[in-house]
């Protein structure tokens, strides 16, 4: 087994480990499956629905091509010359419980179904610390799947620093906010001290960087997206692709009731029937008389280095 840097070259190898994972592929329509077809008959964006950029070599050569040029690392693990597993990190400044850190964090981390129970997993995540530790970082953050949580465990990466509740909410529950709001991009250097208060289930810098440094042309611009301020405070609002009249709500600042109303008023006014989000497990309680539907959890789980 050889540990390396990932290079744009090795994108056929990554997306053949990421597909390696799925057994069925399926049309879709409004972001639901309709029938079954094979692999060639889909078109690009029916491949990413079934696991994002990787499904399909030109739109994981173009989000590998985001991260090189961001300097974020890639990395990858060849056996007998095959790529059988690939992580990366996203490396960046920000605030964690109040201090402002420099994170590693662990965006993705996949092991080629064929070379699982290998110890492939355990040698990407060595490297990645060996990375982030060079790139001096003090602390590997990731946002595990709950079958994988012994995984990291083990690996030391332990302490749990958010707890998320993913949450619907009917926008008829909002009124109407007449509050002046600036559109336009944001670069990072205006959020990087900021809490990210609505829709942290990665890192912070995460969000951030696939809202304004990996559009990918059919996919992304099929979506509405806006992006903006008001006061204080950064916000992005996205449609789904599993529903139309769906917003995903991203925000930067420090009032979350205040920020939850004004961006509900505001997705409710470009015509969307529901707000979704994730909201810190803190400041759930505050949201009951809105009435909101849960549907799902999380955590991010980090490491001291």
């Amino acid at each position: 087994m050889r540990i390396r840097l990932g290079r744009l070259e090795d994108a056929e190898g990554i997306t053949l480990t990421h597909c390696s994972d799925v057994n069925e592929w399926y049309h879709r329509e409004n972001g639901k499956k309709t029938m079954r077809a094979s692999y060639e008959e889909l078109t690009i964006l029916e491949r990413y629905l079934h696991g994002g950029p990787w499904m399909s070599i030109e739109s994981c050569a173009v989000h590998l091509n985001s991260l090189l040029l961001e300097d974020h690392p890639i990395i990858v693990a060849e056996v007998d010359g095959k790529i059988a597993g690939e992580a990366e990190l996203l490396i960046n400044e920000e605030p964690v419980s109040g201090e402002l850190h420099r994170i590693a964090h662990l965006d993705v981390i996949q092991v080629h179904k064929d070379f699982r129970k290998q110890g492939i997993g355990r040698a990407l995540m060595r490297f990645s610390e060996e990375i982030a530790r060079e790139r001096g970082c003090d602390m590997l953050t990731v946002t595990p799947e709950e079958r994988a949580l012994a995984f990291y465990k083990k690996l030391g990466v332990n302490k749990i620093i958010q707890h998320g509740v993913m949450m619907d909410f009917n926008l008829e529950e909002f009124p109407h906010k007449d509050v002046k709001i600036q559109r336009g991009e944001f670069p990072w250097s205006k959020i990087r001290d900021k809490e990210m208060i609505l829709g942290k289930f990665q890192s912070s810098y995460h969000h951030w960087f696939m809202a304004f440094k990996e559009r990918i042309s059919g996919i992304d611009d099929g979506l509405y997206f806006e992006s903006g301020r008001f006061g204080d405070s950064y916000y992005v609002i996205e449609s789904s692709f599993f529903g139309n009249d769906i917003a995903t709500v991203y925000s930067w600042g420090d009032n979350f009731v205040e920020t939850l109303m004004i961006l509900g008023s505001r997705a409710k006014e470009l015509g969307f029937k529901k707000l979704r989000t994730l909201v810190k497990e803190q400041d759930t309680e505050v949201t009951r008389p809105l009435k909101p539907s849960i549907t799902g959890k999380s955590i991010i789980l980090a490491k001291k280095l």
